[in-house]
């Protein structure tokens, strides 16, 4: 937890100044007029299906064909598929992916919810354009300023149907990282981050789903990743965990093969 507040520190104090981080994939910055709240700034979500059609989990596009998502989403699951197209299911331009290949950290903890990170690898390459771009993930080490959760959200549902009939997505802000505000049997594991949901309406947020905020890179606005939801949160106005990628750049692009 402690790694998380000083990474975004560390980031706010980079993006004021000069010194860029890299990405993971740049093609995150192709939508250079973003809002806070219009459809395009979901355009990197991704909804993972079983083979029956039913939700599991949300998940974000990484890369052409790399999908990032929770540990617990994936662990003994087969015959998957994702839909992307701008968060809706219903977008006429959304375009449905099989998986080819799941990669669970290798020290994900069911218990606990340890290393809750996981990636499905696509059976072909993803084709960007307006209502499908990946999200910005930054490398790297870096330093983020005062008020270090300002700006960050969540991706949730009105609804909980678990149908491929989805509602448009809302957008959850997270306000605190106090850990003593989650009720845990056992302490926060390294890579763990406690936070609180505040959103005044009935609706459920996306496991696997992302933390994420709006960042200005170099003059583009772009949306970038900080966390995956991992538990708890189980409406819009709740206390949860997430999975903080600070920790598992390397491992992110370790297995994200292609990436020239």
């Amino acid at each position: 937890m402690k790694s998380f507040v000083i990474f975004l520190t560390l980031l706010s104090s980079v993006l004021c100044h000069n010194g860029f981080p890299p990405l993971l994939d740049k093609y995150c910055l192709l939508n250079t007029d973003l809002n806070w709240y219009d459809d395009t700034s979901s355009s990197y979500m991704a909804k993972i299906f079983d083979s029956s059609g039913k939700l599991l989990c949300g998940g974000t596009l990484i890369h052409r064909r790399y999908v990032l998502t929770a540990a617990q989403c994936i662990d003994g699951r087969t015959n998957l598929f994702v839909t992307l197209g701008n968060g809706k299911i219903l977008n006429p331009n959304e375009t449905d992916r099989h998986v080819n290949r799941t990669i669970i950290h290798r020290d994900y903890n069911k218990t606990n919810l340890a290393n809750d990170i996981g990636i499905l690898v696509l059976d072909r390459e993803v084709h960007f354009n307006v209502d499908i771009q990946p999200i910005c993930i930054l490398l790297g080490t870096y330093y983020v300023g005062p008020n270090a959760m300002r700006g960050l959200y969540a991706i949730g549902r009105q609804e909980t149907s678990i149908s491929r009939e989805s509602v448009d997505p809302l957008f959850v802000p997270l306000l605190d990282h106090n850990p003593r505000t989650c009720s845990r049997d056992s302490p926060l594991s390294e890579g763990q981050v406690c936070a609180v949901s505040r959103l005044n309406r009935t609706c459920e947020l996306y496991t696997g789903g992302p933390v994420a905020r709006k960042i200005n890179y170099y003059w583009p606005w772009a949306n970038a990743q900080f966390g995956i939801i991992s538990s708890g949160f189980s409406n819009c106005n709740a206390t949860g965990l997430f999975t903080d990628l600070f920790n598992y750049t390397q491992w992110i692009v370790d297995n994200v093969v292609d990436l020239s």
